[in-house]
C-alpha cells in the first residue's frame, strides 16, 4: 500500500472525526437544551467518534476495490456514510430518526467542506 495514501487518510480521519464531533455536539445540545434527557457530553463524543471511525475507513478503503469512478464512489459512499452513521446516532443517543438524519447531514456536509478546504484534490 501507498503510505502517502495512508497518512492523508489518518490526516483526513483526524479532522472528519474534529469537524464531526464539534457540530454533532453542538446540533445535539442546541436541538435539546429543554430536554432533561438529553444525551450526556461522553456519549455524544463516543457516538460521534465511533460514527467516523466506523465509516470514513469504508470510503478510503473498501469502496474503491469496488466501485471505479471516483464521483460515483464518493457521492455514492458519502450517502451511505450519512445512513451508517443515522443509525449510529440513533441508536447510541436515542434521538430521533429525523435528529439522527440532521445530525449526520450536517455533521458530514461540514467535515466535505473542512476536508476540501485544508486537503484539496
Amino acid at each position: 500500500m501507498d503510505t502517502h495514501y495512508e497518512a492523508l487518510f489518518v490526516q483526513a480521519l483526524a479532522l472528519t472525526i474534529a469537524s464531526e464531533t464539534a457540530v454533532v455536539v453542538a446540533l445535539v445540545y442546541a436541538l435539546n437544551r429543554r430536554n432533561p434527557n438529553r444525551p450526556s457530553i461522553g456519549r455524544v463524543l463516543a457516538a460521534s467518534f465511533f460514527a467516523s471511525l466506523a465509516t470514513l475507513p469504508y470510503l478510503w478503503f473498501v469502496l474503491p476495490a469496488f466501485v471505479g469512478p471516483a464521483l460515483v464512489r464518493t457521492i455514492g459512499g458519502e450517502i451511505g456514510i450519512v445512513l451508517v452513521e443515522t443509525a449510529v446516532y440513533r441508536l447510541m443517543l436515542g434521538v430521533s430518526v429525523r435528529q439522527s438524519l440532521l445530525l449526520s447531514t450536517v455533521a458530514n456536509a461540514v467535515s466535505i467542506v473542512v476536508g476540501l478546504v485544508v486537503m484539496p484534490p
